[in-house]
């Protein structure tokens, strides 16, 4: 079966400048050059204002093309920033929606697998650990849960307010060459996470984009 990813962006503000976005594009773009069919999908798109009540204020239609994006994939990709230990609320609430309509269900099991990447302002490293300890850690009482989303990769990055420019220019060189490779990935579930070259720290302010 043809691998159909959905990168999803799951910050509430849409716009480019922010750093989520720019991890989306580079996934996309590589995911497509590795020859996978690639969609995206802007939860902030569906709020107005930005996500301030969740996806109360998206229209039906929207919400309706969000949800068949969902279940057109066989696999998905989800950016967003952790806030307060949790995802955004209206990722949140856009996922549980899916769960609900049966988006989901991709005809073996209940759940879809799924490569998060989540950006935060403190220090990865407790987070990525847990990760690496129980490779379900987000489905389960995990603050990072999202409903019906079966996590089998986690990326964590940390300090994001603080990185070099340099640094994050390589995590979407990163980002690009891993989904490069996502096509050539007949069984996801052994986790791939060791497999990322993490950019060392380097503190700089003036970042190249927003959290």
């Amino acid at each position: 079966m043809d691998t159909k990813l959905l990168v999803v962006n799951g910050h509430p503000d849409p716009r480019p400048q922010r750093y989520c976005h720019a991890l989306c594009d580079a996934y996309r773009q590589g995911a497509q050059s590795g020859g996978v069919n690639a969609r995206f999908l802007n939860v902030g798109n569906l709020n107005h204002p930005f996500a301030t009540a969740g996806i109360a204020n998206s229209s039906s239609d929207d919400l309706a093309h969000a949800i068949q994006a969902i279940r057109w994939a066989t696999q998905l990709a989800i950016v967003f920033p952790l806030w307060l230990d949790a995802p955004p609320q209206a990722l949140y609430d856009l996922f549980d929606l899916a769960e609900r309509s049966g988006a989901m269900f991709d005809g073996k099991a209940p759940r879809r697998a799924a490569h998060i990447v989540v950006t935060m302002d403190l220090p990865a490293f407790m987070h990525r650990s847990k990760f690496a300890s129980n490779t379900r850690a987000p489905n389960k009482n995990s603050a990072m849960a999202l409903p019906g989303v079966d996590a089998l990769e986690a990326t964590f990055i940390g300090s994001v307010d603080r990185i070099s420019n340099e640094r994050r220019l390589r995590w979407l060189d990163t980002m690009s060459a891993f989904a490069a490779r996502i096509g050539q990935i007949h069984d996801p579930r052994p986790s791939l996470h060791a497999r990322f070259a993490i950019p060392p720290l380097v503190w700089r302010s003036e970042p190249l984009y927003q959290h």
